[in-house]
């Protein structure tokens, strides 16, 4: 099953606040909602591991988060840094022609927006899978989000706009 990813650029000492528990919630700087499969679906194979490690990699935001098929995952400052170089180079160097057919151009520009938001702040980047269409486990999986109704798509609209098909 695809899921939507919200992809934020926030402040890292408010990373670590959440984790130490003075925070309940992050304020991002930025965010986008993309396809989680973007990065599954590039066929360029650089690209492709980049795309894979900015929406799978890095360590567990908080074990306050549990989602079935991953929980929220965020890359450090450094991590995003490079990354953003290294997909900014990479998509670079694909030809126009590539860029064009790829299918995902859109997608990698609002990446790369919110990395490099991430990255002149010195801050970090969140990957969080919306909630799942059934009703039962949407409700077990919180939003590590401040006003969860202003993210692109608001939380849990999906789930709840399909949730009777489960």
């Amino acid at each position: 099953m695809a899921y939507g990813d919200y992809i934020a650029a926030v402040d890292w000492k408010d990373v670590v606040h959440l984790r130490d528990g003075i925070q309940q919630t992050l304020q991002p700087r930025h965010v986008i909602f993309v396809s989680h499969l973007t990065a599954y679906y590039v066929t360029e194979e650089s690209l492709k591991n980049t795309l894979i490690h900015i929406v799978d990699g890095g360590e567990e935001l908080s074990p306050v988060y549990w989602h079935p098929f991953r929980a929220p995952k965020v890359l450090t400052p450094q991590n995003v840094i490079k990354l953003e170089s290294d997909l900014r180079r990479e998509w670079n160097e694909l030809s126009r022609e590539v860029r064009s057919e790829h299918g995902f151009s859109r997608d990698i520009s609002e990446i790369l927006a919110v990395l490099h938001t991430a990255a002149s702040n010195k801050g970090a980047l969140i990957s969080v899978l919306e909630p799942p269409a059934d009703k039962e486990r949407a409700q077990r999986v919180l939003c590590p989000f401040d006003e969860s109704s202003k993210l692109p798509v608001p939380w849990g609209q999906l789930s709840q706009l399909y949730g009777h098909l489960c």
